[in-house]
């Protein structure tokens, strides 16, 4: 019987290790079970990312987590998010999970400004239509209409207060987010425990070890088992 289990969320436009935040995290806790899984559509001949609606990402998670779920009924389930990720799982709001971290959570997904946030050349927002995002690693992140639409005016904070109704969530606030810009976790309920850490928004360089060593304190019972 698995003792253990994480089941990750990815952010926005990657695939399911995160570009391999995901990864170092899993190999640090040697002695867990790890889900990643895929929330978009990924076509490698073209080097093209397709994002589905936040409605398809939660469904995408139900279903993951109720078949690991199914076939562990008596197994400690946690879950990891990143970025964008943390909302999918905040609007998904499963039952029946120990401990969530969250890892540079956005505080709202205002639209706001979208074109200026990503304006490299090949860049095309469109939220009436498809949108054809050049990505800093020379892939395409391609969004359609249905994605934008299914993010304007949700309410981050109160999926996250609602959310911690059912875990024990923890979020991990980076001081130098150059994608978030400066968040505010202020009005959540004090059952949320927020950590700060001097980083950027993917963990680089000495923070990727430093955040590994916060998560498997946050989770210490059950890794060194």
């Amino acid at each position: 019987m698995i003792d253990h289990i994480i089941i990750y969320s990815h952010g926005f436009g990657v695939e399911k290790d995160d570009r391999g935040l995901f990864t170092d995290i899993s190999q640090s806790l040697p002695n867990t079970k790890h889900v990643m899984f895929n929330y978009n559509k990924i076509n490698k001949i073209n080097n093209t990312i397709i994002v589905d609606s936040l409605l398809k990402q939660s469904k995408k998670l139900e279903e993951v987590y109720r078949k690991i779920r199914n076939e562990n009924s008596h197994s400690v389930i946690d879950l990891i998010c990143h970025s964008q990720g943390c909302v999918v799982v905040a609007n998904t709001n499963l039952l029946g999970i120990r401990k969530t971290i969250f890892l540079a959570p956005p505080d709202n997904l205002n639209l706001e400004g979208i074109q200026d946030k990503y304006n490299r050349p090949g860049t095309i927002i469109d939220m009436d239509r498809e949108s054809r995002i050049t990505r800093k690693d020379g892939s395409i992140t391609i969004v359609s209409k249905e994605y934008w639409e299914s993010i304007k005016n949700l309410n981050i904070l109160k999926l996250y207060n609602s959310f911690s109704n059912n875990t024990d969530l923890t979020i991990i606030k980076v001081r130098e987010d150059e994608i978030l810009g400066t968040t505010d976790f202020s009005n959540l309920k004090r059952q949320v425990k927020i950590k700060e850490l001097k980083a950027d928004h993917n963990f680089k360089g000495e923070s990727r070890e430093q955040v590994k060593i916060i998560i498997k304190n946050i989770l210490i019972k059950y890794v060194t088992s």
